[in-house]
Parts: structure tokens; C-alpha cells; sequence
């Protein structure tokens, strides 16, 4: 049994534990996700790297303008198809980041903000420039897989 088999059931799962199966089903391999929550499970249950070099935005770690345009540097480089930001985090995400938010939002577009059924609400920002192949029934989020 893999590790997300465990973790997150298909068909039971809900709130992160549900945008963790998501993630694992609907991105490629090479993908990378990135993440304005601090949610390591994420990366590790769906077998993805995170996104620009930042393991989660958090203030007061790697917020400076310089490390902001290194984590855009790297972010033009990486196929990144989604953003998934926790509610009660995004205004320090945009506060603490801003170049990086607003970069998020140039390209980025809200494709669901929501609990997925249990915890915090989450939002699931989708890629602008990636058309999406399918959709994820059990979320009703865009599946780039």
C-alpha cells in the first residue's frame, strides 16, 4: 500500500487529506505545487516538490524582496499548475510576499475556495496559461494530468 493509500483514501477523504489525493491525481510527476499554508503533507503523500524553492510562504522566512525574486526566478523555470493558499493564512501571504502574491495573481486564477468537506477553507488557485485535460469529479477542481 502507498503512503497516500493510508492517508487519503480514495472516496473518504476530506479537507486537506481530499486536496492531497487531488494533487497526487490531477499534476504530473514533475510538477510542483506551491503552497501558502504550511501543509508538508501535501508534498509528501502526493509525491510532489514544492514550488520556487519555498516549502510553504511564511513570514519572516525567505520574505525579503531578494529571496521573493529568487522564488519568482525559480517559478518561471517550473511547471506549476496549482497554488493552494489556507484562508487564515493569505493576508499574511500577501503582506509578507507581496511580489510573490501578485505574481500569483497575474497568473493564477481561483478555481475553489472551500473546506472540501472538513478543517480550514482552503483556495485552489489553477494556472492561467495550463488548460486544464479534465476535471477532478470528486472536488470539482480542474485535473492538469
Amino acid at each position: 500500500m502507498r503512503p497516500i493509500d493510508f492517508y487519503a483514501p480514495p472516496g473518504e477523504s476530506v479537507g486537506i487529506r481530499a486536496l492531497t489525493r487531488y494533487v497526487l491525481e490531477c499534476t504530473r510527476p514533475s510538477d510542483r505545487i506551491l503552497a501558502g499554508v504550511f501543509e508538508p503533507q501535501i508534498f509528501f503523500y502526493a509525491e510532489r516538490a514544492f514550488a520556487g524553492g519555498q516549502v510553504y510562504l511564511k513570514g519572516g522566512w525567505h520574505d525579503s524582496q531578494k529571496a521573493q525574486q529568487l522564488t519568482l526566478e525559480r517559478l518561471h523555470g517550473q511547471r506549476v499548475p496549482l497554488v493552494i493558499i489556507s484562508a487564515a493564512t493569505e493576508a499574511e501571504v500577501q503582506s509578507r510576499f507581496p511580489l510573490v502574491y501578485e505574481y500569483v495573481q497575474k497568473n493564477y486564477r481561483e478555481a475553489k475556495r472551500e473546506n472540501f468537506g472538513g478543517g480550514l477553507d482552503y483556495a485552489v488557485l489553477v494556472n492561467r496559461a495550463l488548460p486544464p485535460k479534465s476535471e477532478y469529479a470528486p472536488l470539482g477542481l480542474p485535473c492538469y494530468r
